[in-house]
């Protein structure tokens, strides 16, 4: 996917102010939206081209939002949730619901996050997984244990809980 910039652009902002920019005006969007639509909580997507097959095969209920951007020379782009916020909302559920150790199940956490962004699928974003996807972020760790209970007769439950800060790569 080729990047679009206008032709005589120059930025007036580093990166790292682009980046408190970009925070800055998806918060304003969401919170701008919000209140035009009587509603708690929007959240501003993250766009991505239709061809790069990172929102392909929903689970069959849900559609991506799409729209043209002739000026990009694309066919379309579609929403995709931004892993800063999956990051935010796995934090906020392991700050409330871990046991005293700081563990919880992966799969709440699954379940959190299908019920939060509807457009989630680890397919979206490269992996097979909910276990492959949540070890791809350097703030947690992983263990497996097994149990037989009824949530899972398989005999292991995956739990996830923040990696202590020695452990975590700089």
């Amino acid at each position: 996917m080729n990047t679009y910039i206008p032709e005589g652009y120059k930025s007036l902002l580093g990166v790292y102010d682009t980046q408190k920019a970009i925070g800055l005006l998806k918060r304003l969007f969401a919170d701008k939206l919000s209140g035009a639509l009587r509603l708690h909580r929007v959240s501003a997507p993250l766009f991505v081209s239709a061809s790069s097959g990172l929102n392909d095969d929903l689970n069959g209920v849900e559609r991506p939002v799409s729209f043209d951007i002739p000026a990009a020379g694309r066919d379309a782009s579609t929403s995709q949730t931004d892993l800063s916020s999956i990051r935010g909302t796995i934090l906020q559920q392991l700050a409330n619901f871990s046991d005293e150790d700081g563990w919880m199940m992966a799969s709440r956490i699954g379940d959190v996050l299908t019920q939060r962004y509807p457009d989630f699928d680890v397919r979206n974003y490269g992996h097979k997984k909910l276990t492959s996807f949540l070890n791809s972020f350097d703030d947690f760790e992983l263990r497996t244990a097994n149990e037989n209970n009824a949530d899972n007769p398989n005999g292991h439950t995956v739990y996830i809980r923040v990696k202590p800060k020695n452990a975590r790569k700089h």
